[in-house]
This record gives C-alpha cells, sequence and structure tokens, in this order.
C-alpha cells in the first residue's frame, strides 16, 4: 500500500508518495498556488479556495494514478 502527503501552503501545494512498507518516497509534486485574488487592501491577500482544491486533486489524481492502491492521504496546511 502506498500513502499520499498534501501539503498546501499559500506559496505552493506540495504532494508526497511514500510506500507504506518501506518509507520510501515514491514520486514528490509541487504546484505554485498562484490563486490569489486582486484585493482593494493592499495589505491582504485572499486566495481561490476554489483554484486550491483543484490543484490539489491534480497532485493528488497524478499520484493516484501511478501509486495505487493508495491506503489514506493526510493533509497539512
Amino acid at each position: 500500500m502506498n500513502i499520499i502527503g498534501l501539503d498546501i501552503g499559500t506559496t505552493t501545494i506540495c504532494a508526497i508518495a511514500i510506500d507504506s512498507e518501506s518509507g520510501k518516497v515514491l514520486r514528490s509534486l509541487t504546484a505554485d498556488n498562484d490563486t490569489t485574488i486582486k484585493s482593494q487592501k493592499p495589505y491582504e491577500r485572499i486566495q481561490n479556495p476554489h483554484k486550491i482544491l483543484d490543484k490539489c486533486y491534480k497532485l493528488i489524481e497524478q499520484l493516484t494514478n501511478d501509486f495505487a492502491p493508495v491506503a489514506c492521504i493526510g493533509v497539512t496546511g
């Protein structure tokens, strides 16, 4: 079985696939988190949650297609 870790950061979104028995990293992927929405307040940084979710789905899909079966997905942000 394999496991996936997903880190949703403000700058990048990263995903990693790991073999649960050996602990070996199978693949790691990084996508820019360029989901910022323009704000009228210069100090504010707002992000589009729908675009973030879409990026997460794409990373997870790449890993699950190549490393199925996946036992679990851990998420942090």
